[in-house]
């Protein structure tokens, strides 16, 4: 009797091990089966020889005690197959249901080489796994190993041989490419984007690339063929609205329409057979250089080199200078299309003008509206960086160390990725660190050892930046009002300071307040983010030859890769992160006695959840709690006691803690002393400064006042960087987040 108990237990465990598998099988509808038709039939014939003889002897062995043991198995085999699945009701064993089951075996394995044979013959890419152990496609395996390639920075040989590695330890057969040149084809990656031919100079004659001599002019100097890249610029324009149509759509209802009557200027791009577009080309920037070759005009070393207005340079010990003038002749559309026009007809220059632009058809903006000033070049890397080498050499000795030992130590949040350097390495400065100098560390670190009244008129210069620079605008719509009337007392007294810098790029920054009233923010019109996507495609080279087929096959394979990605919504996200499951509550009283104020539950640590960090208008917050900080401070801030509380404070955030669908930041207060304006009261300048300064700057208590505050994050401002003087603080304000750093 234990023998047939024994063989009931065996095929009741085997029935539901079965009905797993078969399930299992089920819900893999894309999992491919690579068996042999042989295989087929000795499985379901072993199956079911098996399977017989287990009935057979179960049956005989049943037959000889009737009573007895068919309660006993009854109720075992009850007891098995409830435990084992609660959902199979059926304890009834006979031959019909085993040979069902075999034949639903043998149907899952033919309906499984069905399904193989239509996904071959299918040409989509989803269809096809990486193998028969795995739901992961193909498509989502190449996909992802590029993207890992391409940040990893890995070069086509060595990608090959890690195909090469990763397709041997797979099972066999499997769809691993086994050459990067096969991945790309697996993705439809094509060079489609930058196609390559030679050009004859001489001729023009379009040659293939293994072609050695010009067939027109027989000309064979390898000097005079050129290796052209030409971009079909409709397809990628088509490419780029596609992924960036709901961006497009949203910023769309935003602006104003803008009225074409003459409809010369648009470039129709059709999308699909129902969508067609029409291209705005708003405006042109760059350094001096290439202005002049783009626009057909005179250089910066010319008389008439201003596209904005007709001043003239003087020549002066063999400098071009610019000095101030009260009422400028500005250039208008009219007069500008007119002049160069008539350069153009007669060969010489008119005004500046050497001929006519190539961008005059093309442009929607009118010349020289449509020119822009990159501050970047103009601002920091010319004048500001002029005039600070001048203000370098007037100090003594001391002075200098001391003020490149503060710039060097001086901490900044966390998403600054250049810090500041000292003047000393001035010649090897970035632009971006430049600006870091200019907005925030100069006037701060180094009014201790500078002349007042010098001081005082650079910050002129400081303040101006500064406030065309800011987001939000700083004073409204009177932001380009102040910052104008402050460069243009700067530039009048300009020459009491310095001497023969007064060059092209400080007369330039006349034209900042026309510019901002068109294009807004210093912030938005810069060329950083062109100057580094040009670095990024500069660096995709490996070895030392054949740079140009590199980089235009590594920017085909990003382009191709940033198209891919799904496209989302814009949000602006406030949510504490990093939760602290070890924060003792009672240790902080404040919180407590707030949370007895807003909610009158008991259980106080069950309801509030503390966090080390937080997402705030999607920028990320620190609190003291956060230990990863380094040598970073982004927890200092600017805040907001209340809605209907506009003063500011400043203090560092202790913590953030969640309660009642709420999110809190604990801030420790620092106490507001003297304007910082109250420092040049004894300059001339000081009507003019105080209430752009006063804005940019504040001075702060050494030491906190011990003095918290609970506010909602909504009324976190901005992060703020510490400038620690002697007996007090100076802190600033971030002027603008999401400039290109």
């Amino acid at each position: 009797m234990s023998f047939d108990l024994e063989q009931a237990l065996n095929f009741a465990e085997h029935k539901h091990c079965r009905k797993i598998q078969q399930r299992t099988e089920n819900s893999r509808k894309k999992r491919r089966v690579y068996y042999e038709s042989s295989l087929i039939n000795n499985v379901s014939s072993h199956v079911s020889d098996e399977l017989s003889n287990v009935v057979s002897t179960l049956t005989l062995n049943m037959n000889t005690n009737p009573e007895s043991t068919d309660k006993i198995v009854h109720d075992c085999l009850s007891k098995v197959l409830f435990e084992k699945d609660a959902q199979d009701e059926d304890n009834i064993i006979n031959l019909e249901e085993i040979q069902s089951n075999t034949m639903n075996c043998s149907q899952v394995c033919k309906n499984s080489f069905d399904n193989l044979e239509l996904s071959n013959d299918s040409s989509t890419i989803d269809e096809v796994l990486l193998h028969c152990y795995t739901d992961m496609s193909r498509e989502e395996f190449c996909s992802t190993l590029l993207n890992i390639l391409r940040d990893a920075h890995i070069s086509k040989s060595h990608a090959n041989r890690l195909l090469s590695f990763i397709r041997s330890t797979f099972p066999i057969p499997n769809a691993v490419p086994t050459r990067i040149e096969q991945l790309l084809e697996f993705l439809e990656i094509d060079n489609y984007l930058l196609k390559k031919y030679m050009l004859c100079t001489i001729c023009n004659n379009i040659l293939s690339c293994s072609d050695i001599c010009c067939l027109k002019c027989l000309c064979s100097d390898h000097k005079c063929l050129a290796v052209v890249y030409d971009m079909n610029v409709e397809q990628l324009i088509k490419k780029i609205y596609i992924r960036l149509k709901m961006d497009i759509d949203e910023y769309r209802e935003h602006l104003q329409t803008m009225h074409d009557r003459d409809e010369t200027n648009d470039i129709g791009i059709t999308i699909d057979h129902n969508h067609r577009i029409d291209v705005k080309f708003l405006s042109i920037t760059g350094d001096s250089p290439a202005l002049r070759n783009i626009l057909n005009f005179i250089g910066h070393g010319g008389y008439f080199c201003c596209n904005f207005c007709y001043i003239r340079g003087q020549h002066i010990k063999r400098k071009r200078q610019y000095f101030y003038e009260k009422e400028q002749v500005l250039r208008y559309s009219s007069t500008y299309d007119k002049e160069s026009a008539e350069a153009e007809k007669t060969k010489e220059i008119i005004y500046g003008h050497k001929g006519t632009s190539i961008l005059q058809n093309i442009l929607d903006t009118k010349l020289p509206e449509a020119i822009i000033i990159d501050y970047q070049h103009a601002s920091l890397l010319r004048h500001a960086k002029t005039t600070r080498r001048t203000i370098y050499k007037q100090l003594n000795p001391s002075h200098r160390r001391l003020i490149d030992i503060k710039l060097k130590n001086q901490c900044f949040p966390h998403f600054f990725n250049r810090r500041m350097i000292p003047f000393k390495n001035l010649s090897f400065i970035k632009a971006v660190e430049l600006r870091n100098i200019l907005l925030y560390g100069f006037l701060p670190l180094s009014y201790e050892f500078m002349n007042r009244e010098q001081l005082a008129h650079f910050t002129l210069f400081i303040c101006s930046i500064r406030v065309y620079h800011s987001q939000p605008p700083m004073f409204g719509r009177e932001t380009a009002t102040i910052a104008n009337r402050l460069f243009e007392q700067y530039n009048k007294d300009h020459k009491k300071f310095y001497h023969l810098i007064q060059n092209y790029v400080l007369h330039l920054h006349s034209h900042y307040g026309n510019q901002y009233v068109n294009y807004g923010s210093l912030a938005n019109i810069e060329c950083f983010s062109q100057e580094d996507l040009l670095g990024h495609i500069s660096s995709n080279t490996h070895g030392t030859r054949y740079y140009d087929d590199q980089i235009v096959h590594y920017y085909n394979i990003d382009f191709s890769l940033n198209n891919r990605v799904p496209q989302t919504k814009y949000k602006i996200y406030y949510k504490p992160i990093d939760l602290d499951t070890n924060f003792i509550i009672d240790n902080y009283s404040i919180i407590i006695q707030y949370h007895n104020r807003i909610c009158k539950c008991l259980n106080t640590s069950k309801y509030i959840s503390i966090y080390r960090r937080c997402i705030i208008r999607n920028n990320t917050f620190h609190s003291l709690l956060y230990k990863r900080r380094t040598k970073s401070k982004s927890y200092f801030i600017s805040y907001y006691k209340s809605t209907n509380n506009n003063e500011k404070y400043f203090g560092f955030i202790h913590l953030f803690f969640y309660c009642k669908d709420t999110t809190y930041a604990v801030i420790e207060r620092f106490q507001n002393m003297h304007k910082f304006s109250s420092l040049f009261k004894s300059s001339s300048y000081f009507d003019l400064l105080k209430k752009p300064l006063d804005s940019c700057f504040s001075i702060v208590s050494k030491e906190p006042s011990d003095i918290f505050d609970i506010v909602e994050i909504g009324h976190v401002i901005k992060h703020c960087i510490v400038f620690d003087i002697e007996q007090c603080l100076i802190i600033t304000e971030v002027s603008a987040y999401h400039e290109h750093d």
